[in-house]
């Protein structure tokens, strides 16, 4: 008997609403962002459109995880679709940053030029709009977090609100610029979106490398789950546990045998509470698990 889990189904239509409201914010952020910041020639505004577009990324790509995990599944090692995509695009958002990197490197010795007309006053709106936009998706989260206790939902809360920050430091630049003359704020407002497309998407690069290639969780995870998944109720033994690293999280593959003379819908409770068990502990969040039953 084989089962295949997302956590728990609550969570999982937790984070698929909440993943397409931030993917569709995002996207539509950056879709407004980043025609401004080519049509005002400003550096900072695409900067920050460009990191938008990979927040907005991320969610899709959780979206894509969740929906073609039970088409490919772990124990066929089919399931890398997502971190296969997420390599190839943050290596390139790696290079897009860098570049915008150099470019807030070389402003501080050669500001562009800033044009203070009404362009330049809608970038201040736009930028707000987000950095308001971007919390109120925060406290949403956080919202559907506490709701269900989903230390996933609290992970990506927190991540919506860190994403705040590129946009602040542009509308710290823009007022600077227009108000004060100080157009070299401007060139650290570049540098630091840039630092931050470049921090978000070696991160996903990583988790993407750690994904593809299998790599093991560590052993006093491996042994308090195992020690857990043997004080479930008619699991006789644990013949087999393997945890591998799912970015911050693991997925789990689980052999197990139970007493004998259990009927089958028996043995399919006995399954599902290891699920439970495995979903609902603190020591790790284990998003994908297959439990089977040795005859």
């Amino acid at each position: 008997m084989r089962k295949y889990f997302y956590e728990s189904e609550k969570t999982r239509r937790a984070v698929i609403k909440t993943a397409s409201a931030a993917f569709v914010v995002n996207l539509t952020l950056s879709a407004v962002k980043l025609p401004f910041g080519f049509l005002q020639r400003n550096t900072a505004v695409i900067a920050d459109g460009v990191y938008t577009l990979f927040a907005a990324l991320i969610s899709g790509f959780t979206l894509l995880n969740i929906f073609t995990a039970k088409l490919q599944p772990v124990e066929r090692g089919r399931g890398k679709i997502e971190p296969a995509a997420a390599l190839v695009t943050a290596a390139a958002f790696i290079g897009a940053g860098g570049w915008l990197f150099y470019q807030g490197i070389m402003g501080f010795f050669n500001p562009e030029s800033f044009a203070r007309d009404a362009g330049a006053y809608a970038l201040v709106v736009v930028t707000g709009a987000s950095v308001l936009i971007k919390e109120t998706l925060y406290r949403y989260t956080v919202r559907c977090a506490k709701r269900i206790g989903s230390q996933v939902l609290a992970h990506d809360a927190r991540r919506h609100r860190f994403d705040c920050i590129p946009a602040l430091a542009v509308l710290a630049g823009l007022g600077s610029g227009l108000f004060l003359a100080m157009d070299w704020i401007l060139s650290a407002a570049i540098a630091v979106s840039a630092a931050f497309i470049i921090m978000a998407a070696a991160k996903k690069l990583q988790q993407s490398v750690v994904i593809l290639l299998g790599k093991a969780a560590g052993g006093k995870i491996h042994n308090a789950l195992k020690k857990l998944v043997r004080e479930v109720e008619n699991v006789r033994s644990v013949n087999r546990l393997i945890l591998k690293r799912f970015g911050d999280a693991v997925q789990a593959e689980v052999e197990i045998s139970v007493d004998t003379g259990l009927m089958a819908i028996e043995r399919h409770e006995v399954t599902e509470a290891v699920r439970a068990a495995l979903a609902n502990q603190r020591l790790c969040e284990v998003r994908r698990c297959i439990v089977r039953v040795d005859s």
